[in-house]
């Protein structure tokens, strides 16, 4: 008698069709859209050039979403990759620099929303890292902070934990997540707020990226939150060998 436990598997191949379900939905959603103004302008002609312009300024908006999306699942397949095979390359690098970096990445999107970002940040801190990639997390984590916070300031905090982790925390004051909403904040293409993030333009991929990045360094990516208290988004990364 052989008894074999499929639960793990289930779940595997429930996660896969949803998976393959958001991806459909957030192509076909964009396709449809162009597809529908090409008819129109192929049908109608081109005569009023109001309408025309408008008409290629939604096909050009839908078109950039759909190279966003591919781009996005492109970069997660890579870092998927790269830390499962090779490893990603990581040095000793100055990790106020890879704030610095990543606020001024960051400047003219919190400009236009007048919110300041407020870097606590130790000196003379250097970690083993690759810094394109922290400094990539950062970036999506402060842009998404500024999308759904709406109001400032945003926080970057650094320090070393007890157990010699570095944590850097990336902290906002708005809404918060609901506790449902905060299980699934890293899962591709799950938007706690459907409506703003996709007139956004956003790929519903930018924190699944960051938590590849965190995993991409052996660390791990979580969330601190609750309704209307704001989210504290949290990468813990282990000491490289240089810092052991």
């Amino acid at each position: 008698l052989l008894i074999r436990n499929i639960t793990a598997l289930r779940r595997l191949e429930s996660a896969g069709e949803e998976y393959a379900t958001n991806v459909s939905h957030e192509l076909k959603t964009p396709l449809t859209l162009i597809l529908g103004y090409t008819e129109t302008l192929l049908t109608h002609g081109t005569e009023d050039g109001v309408f025309l312009k408008k008409s290629l300024r939604t096909i050009e908006r839908h078109t950039r979403r759909i190279l966003r999306i591919i781009d996005d699942l492109l970069r997660l397949a890579w870092l998927r990759n790269e830390s499962h095979t090779v490893g990603i390359a990581r040095s000793m690098v100055s990790v106020p620099d890879v704030i610095a970096a990543a606020i001024s990445h960051c400047g003219e999107w919190a400009a236009k929303a007048g919110i300041e970002i407020e870097p606590h940040v130790p000196k003379k801190l250097v970690w083993h890292l690759n810094s394109g990639l922290i400094e990539e997390a950062l970036v999506n984590l402060v842009k998404n902070a500024i999308l759904y916070a709406l109001v400032g300031p945003i926080e970057i905090r650094v320090r070393v934990l007890e157990n010699s982790h570095l944590q850097m925390a990336v902290v906002d004051r708005g809404p918060g997540l609901k506790p449902e909403d905060a299980k699934r904040i890293f899962d591709r293409f799950y938007r706690a707020d459907k409506g703003r993030s996709r007139a956004s333009g956003g790929s519903g991929l930018g924190l699944p990226i960051v938590q590849q990045i965190v995993e991409a360094h052996q660390g791990t990516a979580r969330v601190e939150t609750s309704p209307g208290k704001g989210c504290t988004f949290l990468l813990e990364i282990p000491p490289g060998p240089s810092e052991e």
